[in-house]
């Protein structure tokens, strides 16, 4: 097994945020928005083709009062594009929604009890989404919110996304089998979040094993050979991981391996992109 090992530099970028509010005089019901503040970032950074942070229509957001007390999830619809959800929900539920800090919501959520909200977990296997499929796998990347005095929910993470972009000059197809990140032991990349329903205090729920790996199946996805055109490869992770750098395998479709390495502060914040200047899997970076 052939092992080529190169250090990697990284740049960081920004991510997300949400808002607006009404209620339907005629009805009992009351009708919120969410609008995506888009990433402020360079070129490589989105999650969409259009470097858009997006909902997709159906997405359910589970709200709960200052009680802790909850209703049935919000479901949205889409408009422009899927940069503005509209929820609709229980006018009598939603009648202090003009009251700052009366409500949560959080997205995606896997369970919930009387003081508490068990989000989706990161998991230690992903599988790769394509640039013009949103890049990340559906109802992975975790949000919470406070709404304020205009009826808004200002959604925040605490989850990051590691970018990693690729491209090959090798003399035949180099196809992806999978990408391999390692930290340093005691990082806490993969794991549960749950929050308490009112104040949003958070913990982990650690995994027993790889806690501190992800590892994304990309399906033997093929490599340009162009310096100019790379593929793009997003993988959640949760916030505060790589502060003394990774290892990355890039595994290819015949098990040969690229290996890697930074010892350098990559920190992933919450509600961040950290993205990879596109490198060429058979000649990376020259050692710094």
């Amino acid at each position: 097994m052939k092992k080529v090992v190169r250090m990697l530099g990284l740049c960081a970028l920004v991510a997300l945020a949400f808002t607006s509010c009404k209620k339907n005089d005629n009805t009992n019901k009351v009708t919120f928005k969410a609008t995506i503040t888009q990433p402020i970032a360079d070129e490589r950074t989105g999650i969409n083709t259009s470097n858009a942070v997006i909902w997709t229509e159906g997405d359910a957001i589970q709200v709960f009062d200052e009680n802790g007390a909850t209703t049935d999830p919000f479901v949205a619809t889409l408009t422009e594009n899927g940069r503005v959800a509209t929820f609709t929900g229980d006018g009598a539920f939603l009648a202090n929604i003009h009251e700052a800090g009366k409500y949560t919501a959080f997205y995606p959520v896997q369970a919930y009890d009387a003081t508490t909200v068990t989000m989706n977990t990161i998991p230690y296997e992903q599988t790769y989404v394509p640039r013009d499929e949103n890049r990340i796998m559906t109802d992975l990347y975790p949000m919470h919110a406070t709404n304020d005095d205009e009826g808004n929910f200002v959604f925040s993470s605490d989850a990051g996304v590691l970018r990693i972009s690729l491209f090959s000059t090798s003399t035949y197809q180099f196809n992806v089998k999978r990408i391999e990140i390692i930290a340093p032991e005691g990082d806490v990349v993969n794991g549960t979040l749950v929050y308490n329903n009112v104040t949003r205090s958070k913990s982990v729920n650690v995994p027993e094993q790889n806690a501190n790996k992800v590892v994304l199946q990309c399906g033997n996805e093929p490599l340009p050979s162009n310096a100019n055109w790379s593929v793009d490869f997003d993988i959640v992770v949760l916030g505060g991981v790589f502060a003394n750098g990774f290892t990355m395998n890039v595994v290819r479709d015949d098990d040969e391996v690229f290996t890697v390495n930074t010892t350098v502060n990559n920190i992933i914040n919450g509600g961040h992109v950290r993205a990879m200047y596109a490198i060429d899997v058979i000649n990376p970076f020259p050692n710094n």
